[in-house]
């Protein structure tokens, strides 16, 4: 509740672009399938594996357009994802001047960086999810440039201490929650890029059932 309390309180104002700014937002499932064969979940410790789904994962893309530049964000429901991965993404699409691959670090997705296998000695990662992976990240760069529109960008900024901990030294933390709402001339919104610096690992070492944590529920009451 708090945390939707900042992103209804933050203090916004229009962001004037000129030229004129062209947005696009997508998003593609990356949910991997529990029972074919063993998925081992990322964060916490060796021999987590999937017995479900809580919540869907997803790659969520946003493209910007302006003065003949356009560039691409996108985000993966997942612990991360290594340089090579990003480069296959981005060999995927055409036409941008720069792709950013990001993932919201969550420990309740499958293993995409060697890490969390069966045992401290073996991989946790599936190539062929890895693969489907970058294939979504790309899908939803393109579906997002399919849906360029005219837009004006709308920032806002709040910050909550109590909502941000550090549980182990050196205690670094950054509780400003920064919002760029991008609405159609005449108000309507297209869509909303939120930054909030935390570590999304609530459900904790014992959870099996695959959900991009907090994440989810504060883009579905978004």
């Amino acid at each position: 509740p708090g945390l939707f309390a900042l992103l209804l309180l933050a203090s916004a104002y229009v962001i004037r672009a000129a030229p004129p700014l062209r947005v696009g937002f997508a998003v593609e499932d990356i949910t991997p399938t529990i029972g074919e064969r063993p998925v081992w979940m990322a964060g916490f410790g060796n021999n987590r594996q999937a017995t479900g789904v809580h919540d869907p994962l997803g790659a969520r893309a946003v493209v910007l357009e302006s003065g003949g530049q356009r560039i691409a964000l996108v985000s993966v429901d997942l612990v991360g994802l290594f340089h090579d991965s990003v480069e296959r993404v981005r060999a995927q699409v055409e036409g941008f001047d720069y792709v950013l691959v990001s993932s919201t670090h969550v420990h309740e997705g499958p293993d995409t960086m060697g890490l969390w296998g069966p045992n401290s000695g073996s991989t946790g990662v599936d190539p062929d999810y890895l693969s489907r992976v970058e294939s979504q990240a790309a899908a939803a760069i393109r579906a997002a440039a399919a849906k360029l529109e005219l837009a004006e960008p709308f920032f806002g900024a709040a910050s909550d201490e109590s909502l941000v901990a550090d549980g182990r030294e050196p205690y670094v933390k950054d509780d400003e929650i920064r919002v760029l709402q991008f609405r159609r001339p005449g108000g309507k919104p297209i869509g909303i890029l939120v930054q909030w610096n935390c570590h999304p690992e609530t459900l904790g070492s014992k959870n099996t059932l695959i959900s991009s944590d907090f994440p989810n529920y504060t883009r579905d009451y978004l």
